[in-house]
């Protein structure tokens, strides 16, 4: 699965490895993160706890909390 390359704070990076000011990626859009080209249906709620765990740690990271 493709996704966008993000580092601890769920920020965007660019090409260079930086981070993209402003930009953050939460849930399925920040990764890669199932290791291949298989979508893991069988794991109800994997993507949620990636939604409410990296949409916290960016909006704490926005605000200068983290």
């Amino acid at each position: 699965m493709g996704s966008v390359i993000t580092n601890e704070n769920a920020q965007a990076l660019d090409g260079s490895g930086e981070p993209i000011q402003g930009l953050y990626c939460a849930g399925n859009l920040g990764g890669p993160f199932y290791g291949g080209a298989d979508y893991p249906f069988h794991q109800t709620g994997l993507s949620l706890g990636r939604c409410y765990t990296f949409g916290m740690i960016a909006a704490k990271h926005a605000l200068g909390k983290l």
